[in-house]
């Protein structure tokens, strides 16, 4: 192969891509939306479980085993194994199994 069809070949692969995508009239497209679209929801993760906080003292009175919610605090201590003590910024405080 001499270096003419070399150079050729080259400037043809480099050129194929950014001719196709003026051909389909479209700019290339990413994954996040505009800026301004997004607010602080749009950046949460989404699912089938709830998606507000709730506090400790309301998993306590009203919770179901199993039931998946969404606490805002930390984690103060380590009970054994997979448990942890978990306080809510109310100050109510929870086993949590991980």
């Amino acid at each position: 192969m001499n270096i003419r069809t070399a150079l050729f070949a080259l400037s043809l692969a480099a050129a194929l891509p950014l001719a196709a995508q003026a051909a389909s009239g479209a700019a290339p497209q990413g994954f996040d939306a505009p800026a301004a679209a997004q607010t602080s929801q749009d950046k949460a993760p989404q699912g089938f479980g709830p998606t507000t906080p709730t506090t400790v003292e309301n998993v306590i009175k009203n919770g179901a085993d199993d039931e998946y919610v969404i606490l805002r605090g930390r984690f103060t201590s380590h009970i054994k194994s997979d448990k942890y003590e978990f306080q809510d910024e109310a100050g109510g405080v929870i086993t949590a199994e991980l």
